[in-house]
């Protein structure tokens, strides 16, 4: 039962609502983290069917050489969630969830796909979730 828009991003893209909506603290909205977290759950099977490995592979824009063996994207569990930002209006809030760790070339960087749900703050629910990979290399 698919009640949510799904956003699939490019590696490293830019992403509106992470670029441009106000950083929130993690710990200042722990209650909402916890009900997004159970409204996530719920999509788990959604996420898995739209979700495939050759997606993944399609995002992917470094390590191209390493994602060619990628296998399947793995069983959604337990996702846990942190607040990132809030809309202007502060109606809705992003949160950020590492679905797996990707595989690498270099070992100096790191690659995460990510999955970043938009928490509807008035109606307690799940409005988006954006897929993407983001990454960093180590200083």
């Amino acid at each position: 039962m698919k009640d949510f828009h799904l956003t699939i991003i490019g590696e490293m893209e830019a992403f509106e609502e992470l670029d441009t909506w106000t950083p929130v603290a993690a710990e200042s909205v722990p209650e909402e983290v916890a009900a997004a977290e159970r409204a996530l759950k719920v999509h788990y099977a959604d996420l898995m069917d739209l979700v495939r490995s050759k997606s993944v592979v399609a995002l992917s824009r470094w390590s191209r050489g390493a994602m060619e063996k990628y296998g399947s994207v793995p069983e959604l569990k337990d996702v846990k969630l942190t607040p990132v930002a809030e809309n202007e209006d502060q109606s809705r809030l992003l949160l950020a969830g590492v679905w797996e760790d990707l595989p690498v070339e270099e070992p100096t960087v790191s690659r995460r796909l990510m999955i970043y749900p938009i928490y509807e703050r008035k109606e307690r629910k799940i409005s988006n979730m954006t897929v993407t990979i983001r990454g960093k290399k180590a200083e």
